[in-house]
């Protein structure tokens, strides 16, 4: 049975029912989980016999999150004793569809690439917006033997998955467990969390890329609903990318 390592982190009070339905979720999968917590004090939970392993890290400035980021030693140190390592927030509900795709997928794509996911949340009309993604983020259609995969770079991920493999490669490429300067700069509101899952993406050691034709499936609803405003319409996504690649199969024709 195929061995995950899933880390988490809490302040303890905010959030806790979308912690339970993300570990509802893992206890459910038929993997053999190991599900790790950083929280700012005390706490314990578990489902359905799952039961977190919880570590305890006062965060007296509570701006910062410096506690999303105390997973990445405990990974280095077990790097050996797990399948899959995976981090994500505790409002990003994951479920053994998501790891079957990621590890289907990472057998076809180059060893420089990652397959990765979008979150979603509901707007008021009930329709799917892709959290924190827009134009500017940078946008791009790629193909390799004969599969097209989008390019995308928001500034939200919500999450990272790597394989025992893609772990060690992070780790050699150096960083792994170093926050971008501006983590480290008081008072910071947001980034410090958000950086902790856009991690090893954003020093470069993987690219990151989803099936154009099959992005439905790599969604993951953002449960907590938060920053609705914020994002593209999953549809005009689909649309977009879609329409690029026909482009650029014009182009070489």
């Amino acid at each position: 049975m195929m061995r995950v390592y899933v880390a988490s982190s809490l302040w303890v009070g905010e959030q806790e029912e979308c912690l339970l339905r993300c570990m509802d979720s893992w206890a459910l999968s038929g993997l053999d989980v190991t599900f790790t917590l950083d929280a700012n004090r005390e706490c314990a939970f578990s489902a359905h016999g799952l039961e977190a392993i919880v570590y305890v890290n006062p965060d007296e400035t509570r701006g910062t999150y410096l506690q999303t980021w105390n997973h990445r030693r405990r990974m280095i140190d077990r790097q050996d004793e797990y399948d899959l390592f995976v981090y994500h927030e505790n409002d990003i509900l994951l479920t053994r569809e998501h790891v079957d795709l990621f590890l289907d997928w990472t057998r076809c794509i180059p060893k420089e690439w990652s397959i990765r996911f979008m979150n979603f949340v509901y707007d008021e009309n009930g329709k799917k917006r892709i959290y924190h993604t827009c134009p500017a983020d940078g946008w791009d259609v790629l193909e390799h033997q004969g599969q097209w995969y989008l390019d995308l770079h928001p500034r939200y991920w919500a999450l990272f998955m790597l394989t025992r493999k893609q772990l060690k490669t992070a780790i050699q490429a150096g960083g792994f467990t170093t926050m971008a300067r501006r983590c480290l700069e008081l008072p910071v509101t947001f980034g410090v969390s958000e950086d902790a899952c856009a991690e090893p993406w954003l020093k470069g050691v993987f690219l990151p890329v989803l099936p154009v034709y099959e992005l439905e499936d790599f969604l993951m609803e953002h449960l907590s609903g938060k920053y609705v405003e914020k994002g593209m319409l999953y549809q005009e996504i689909l649309e977009r990318t879609r329409n690029e690649v026909c482009r650029k199969r014009c182009v070489s024709t």
